[in-house]
Parts: C-alpha cells; structure tokens; sequence
C-alpha cells in the first residue's frame, strides 16, 4: 500500500483506520471532532476542506514513518 492510498483510508470515515498510521484512533478522532464543530457552525466546504489540510500533513507524516521503520 502506497502513501496516497493511506492517506485516503485515514479520511474515509467509513472504513477502519489504516494501520500503517501510529495513533491514527486518536488523530482520526480529533478529526472527527473538528468537522463535527464545524458542520455545526455552519461553516462551508473551504473551511472543512482546510481542517482536512492540517490533517492530511500529520497523517503523512505518520504513514511515512511506519514505512521507512519496515523497510
């Protein structure tokens, strides 16, 4: 499984939690919280799309070193 693949499992909320991501459970969670707040604001696409940006930079981060840690 590559990185982008990852990633997409981490936002896919329907699916579980990708275990190449250390701590994803709680990463996932705080993300859930910070849509959740912002889906009750009211507040638009662009701004759930930027939460989703400061997530997907710390996922990556996490994918990447469990894969360098295997290889």
């Amino acid at each position: 499984m590559n990185v982008n693949e990852i990633i997409e499992e981490f936002f896919n909320l329907d699916r579980p939690c990708p275990s190449q991501i250390i701590e994803c459970e709680q990463i996932r969670t705080k993300y859930k919280e910070d849509l959740d707040r912002l889906t009750k604001e009211g507040c638009s696409q662009c701004k759930k799309n930027g939460v989703k940006a400061r997530y997907m930079e710390d996922v990556w981060k996490k994918a990447i070193e469990h894969l360098t840690k295997n290889t």
